[in-house]
């Protein structure tokens, strides 16, 4: 299974408080990724905000399972620069099926079930 996790309002952690701030952030939130999965599992920095988990072995309640835990290790507050910020995450599940038969299609299907969960938080 595949884990596609964006980092909510992470630019305006780079615009309010700047780069530096925001790398901390990053450091912060994959710190406390790694420390959600197991050693047998796969986390990846997907690019700007964006970190990919390969979860091995999974099924949809554990990658439901693990998502919550996720959620709430982002959301504790951290220090940066002196101040108290907290993340939020947007995650999109796939698991290996008929519809995400290849490694390329389990991160797209998991890519776009991010960004609708994003899209829904901003109607909501």
């Amino acid at each position: 299974g595949v884990l596609f996790i964006d980092l909510d309002g992470f630019k305006a952690i780079n615009d309010d408080y700047g780069h530096k701030a925001g790398d901390v952030a990053l450091r912060v939130a994959a710190q406390r990724i790694r420390e959600e999965v197991r050693l047998s599992d796969t986390v990846a920095r997907w690019g700007g905000d964006e970190f990919v988990v390969v979860v091995e072995d999974a099924d949809e309640a554990l990658l439901q399972h693990l998502s919550l835990r996720l959620r709430q290790s982002l959301a504790q507050p951290f220090d940066a620069a002196g101040r108290s910020l907290q993340l939020a995450a947007s995650i999109g599940m796939a698991l290996l099926s008929a519809a995400a038969a290849t490694p390329e299609m389990l991160l797209e299907l998991a890519d776009r079930r991010m960004f609708e969960e994003k899209q829904r938080k901003k109607r909501s």
